[in-house]
């Protein structure tokens, strides 16, 4: 009878979270939502014993769980955007999570109120972990980020970046867990003072890191999936490393030798999430074919004795082995060679010989930051941008254009009937007050920074139309700036561009912005946009924001 009941409830309502005993698969109960694949999931261990959370991506607020009763207990509302991870702290007291919103929000969990907002991150914040004893929190991002959080005054105590992708979760090494890292990572670590905490961090770059926080410092990175990364833990008496990934495997990592010991096939689709019991040996995996699996780490993944017969096959006829691997590699090399020597007599050494079309340019700046920040009374602070656009200007030097042509204004410098193309002149004092000849540190020491705009290099463009550089504030009031060229012309006389090989001494041409800050515009924010105007060429595609554009940010301090 029971059963039946149950089967008509299912029928009644969709479910997300659903509830089992680990050690006999039993039946508990469910939390109503309507995802269908396992997105996250962990052993919860709540000091009420009776109550859990969740984040529910859809509702853009918390959900407070009871147990007992499996139905809403507490509603938190905050969020502007999807919740993407929760997490309880550990006195129990609070709950944090982690939105799209780029926030991370802490809760009292007996009243419902936000009582921290930690703001910092520039994307989508994927996940929130708090360490063992509850005074930091570490958080992963879209902006290819892990950041620290001191809990107590909400700074920012560290912002790793090393991932080369979006940075899909992370984990608290345990303590038990660091005579072993301390022991795996030799002296760098162990010089640095006060080693530790440590942090591991999944991306879907495909690789797993693991950090010092007290440093900053990547102290190792794993390599071996072939997909996302999805979820990352230290074994709870710091033996191993464990990881799930779109790769549909879990594997477990030797983290002393910095390889992977094993590798399973986990589920028939992708595995996003795993987590331990943090009294029994299980391991629980969630993956997209909705199913859900535990895992016995002594049993299924690290029993000694299995090991010990793997490597003694392994050492049974060594020589067989390596010729069979000499000439499966040797193999595979001559095809890579071949298929390469073949496609090399289909190029030409000046121009590509087949094309579908000619690529729209995207926008770049100098100095090489998205975000610059200095106080202008403080040489320090602003002497690295100078130092960058000086070196950059270098090929720009007159006395280097003056090998270059003098050529015709308006008019593309056409040249297909030769194989060594000449290249026009572009001198670095036609941008003037911006060229770094009169004032060396380029306008920074006044508050009136210069900003370099160039496009990327796209052999054959020809844009039509008069292509002009216009950057605009994105506020209300307009920003006072000055173009060099002036009126921000990229002359067509650049135009078209024949290859490294054909014009080694080719540069693209640059457009300078002097931003005329007043009083007002100092200590505060500027985000700045600059695109390519009046011509064919594109600066509104939503998928791409460096196609015909570029967006920085500008801070000056008195």
């Amino acid at each position: 009878m029971a059963n039946k009941e149950e089967k008509a409830d299912e029928k009644k309502s969709t479910w997300k979270d659903v509830i089992y005993n680990p050690r006999t698969g039993e039946f508990i109960g469910r939390t109503a939502s309507s995802w269908a694949s396992v997105k996250r999931q962990s052993f919860v261990e709540y000091p009420s014993k009776h109550q859990l959370s969740t984040g529910i991506m859809r509702d853009k607020q918390k959900h407070h769980e009871s147990l007992n009763l499996i139905r809403h207990n507490l509603l938190y509302p905050g969020h502007d955007h999807n919740v993407s991870s929760v997490a309880i702290m550990p006195n129990g007291d609070h709950i944090v999570s982690a939105s799209r919103d780029k926030t991370i929000k802490m809760w009292e969990v007996a009243t419902g109120y936000c009582v921290k907002t930690f703001t910092g991150h520039r994307e989508w914040v994927r996940m929130v972990r708090p360490n063992q004893d509850g005074t930091l929190i570490a958080s992963s991002s879209n902006d290819q980020t892990v950041r620290v959080w001191v809990v107590a005054s909400k700074e920012c105590k560290a912002e790793l970046r090393e991932h080369e992708h979006v940075v899909e979760c992370i984990s608290w090494a345990p303590e038990s867990a660091h005579p072993t890292i301390l022991e795996a990572t030799g002296s760098e670590t162990k010089k640095s003072g006060k080693p530790g905490p440590f942090l591991l961090s999944g991306s879907r770059d495909k690789t797993i890191k693991m950090w010092d926080v007290s440093t900053g410092m990547c102290l190792m990175t794993l390599v071996g999936h072939d997909n996302w990364v999805r979820g990352v833990l230290v074994h709870p008496g710091g033996k191993f490393i464990m990881s799930c990934a779109d790769d549909k495997t879990l594997r477990i990592w030797d983290y002393k030798n910095k390889r992977c010991m094993k590798t399973l096939s986990a589920h028939e689709h992708f595995v996003t999430s795993l987590d331990f019991h943090k009294s029994a040996p299980y391991v629980i995996t969630g993956s997209v074919d909705q199913t859900e699996r535990s895992w016995v780490p002594a049993k299924d993944i690290l029993d000694p004795d299995l090991i010990r017969q793997f490597k003694a096959r392994g050492l049974d006829r060594p020589a067989l082995i390596f010729l069979f691997y000499l000439v499966f590699y040797g193999f595979l090399a001559g095809m890579f060679t071949l298929t390469m020597w073949v496609m090399l007599q289909t190029l030409d050494d000046y121009t590509p010989k087949y094309r579908d079309r000619v690529a729209n340019p995207g926008l770049v700046i100098r100095p090489k930051d998205m975000e610059i920040t200095f106080n202008r009374s403080i040489p320090q602070q602003y002497n690295t941008y100078g130092t960058h656009l000086e070196s950059f200007l270098k090929r720009y030097d007159d006395s280097v254009q003056d090998g270059n042509e003098l050529c015709p204004e308006d008019m593309y410098f056409e040249q297909d009937d030769v194989q060594e193309k000449k290249v026009c002149r572009f001198k670095r004092s036609l941008l003037r007050q911006c060229s770094g000849l009169a004032d060396s540190t380029f306008g920074y020491s006044e508050g009136q920074p210069c900003i370099l705009v160039k496009m990327n290099r796209v052999i054959g463009l020809r844009p039509r139309g008069q292509p002009h550089i216009n950057c605009i504030a994105k506020r209300e009031i307009p920003l006072q700036m000055q173009y060099f060229p002036s009126e921000g012309k990229l002359d067509k006389s650049y135009f078209p561009y024949y290859g490294k090989k054909a014009q080694p001494e080719y540069v693209q041409p640059v457009v300078a912005v002097k931003l005329l800050l007043a009083e007002e515009d100092y200590n505060s924010e500027l985000i700045i946009e600059c695109k390519v105007e009046g011509s064919d060429l594109l600066n509104n595609d939503d998928r791409d924001k460096f196609l015909g554009r570029v967006t920085f940010r500008v801070k000056v301090f008195k």
